[in-house]
């Protein structure tokens, strides 16, 4: 008997947090892709202005720079869309 509604409890449990959960499907983002040489103010002042548009990072990767010239870094942001 203790045994069942420990079971009943933990069921109902579980039924009640996957029903409080949010559901992500409808859920539509607008991303933006921000380019820029690493390390240069130009790309700071760009992450800047989208952070005060909402944005926030996603991903970033530095590609790596051919002789003589400056590595480039790619931002990938993304925010709620309206």
């Amino acid at each position: 008997m203790k045994k069942s509604i420990a079971l009943i409890i933990a069921a109902g449990s579980l039924f009640l947090a996957g029903c409080a959960t949010c559901h992500h499907a409808s859920t539509v983002w607008e991303y933006r892709v921000v380019r820029g040489v690493t390390h240069q103010p130009d790309l700071e002042e760009k992450l800047n202005k989208a952070g005060a548009e909402g944005f926030a990072i996603e991903s970033i990767q530095t590609l790596p720079a051919e002789p003589g010239s400056n590595p480039i870094t790619v931002v990938i942001l993304k925010k709620h869309k309206p």
